[in-house]
C-alpha cells in the first residue's frame, strides 16, 4: 500500500490521526481533498481489496492491537498513529 498527499483520487482508505477505542476510517472512490487529519492509503497492486481490509483496521480487536503495540493509553488528551503504524 502507499499514501499520498492532500489532494487523493481514486479508491482509498481515509483514516483519523486521532484515534479512540478503534482505528476510525472510511472508504472513498471520489476525488477529494484531506487535511493534515487525515491518512490516505490506497492500494499498490489489485490485490489489495480495500473494501475489505476497511472493516479488519476498523474492528476492536485491531483497535486494541494499536492501543497496546504503540503505548496509547486512555489518559492521552489526543492519542495519534503514526502513517508507518498503518501502512
Amino acid at each position: 500500500m502507499r499514501t499520498n498527499g492532500m489532494k487523493t483520487i481514486g479508491e482509498r482508505l481515509l483514516f483519523r490521526k486521532i484515534v479512540g477505542e478503534i482505528l476510525v476510517g472510511s472508504y472513498i472512490q471520489e476525488q477529494a481533498y484531506s487535511n493534515t487529519l487525515l491518512y490516505a492509503i490506497k492500494a499498490t497492486t489489485p490485490d489489495y481489496l480495500l473494501n475489505y481490509i476497511l472493516p479488519l483496521l476498523n474492528s476492536r480487536i485491531v483497535g486494541s492491537y494499536f492501543r497496546i503495540a504503540y503505548a496509547i493509553s486512555k489518559e492521552d488528551t489526543f492519542p495519534q498513529i503514526m502513517l508507518d503504524d498503518i501502512a
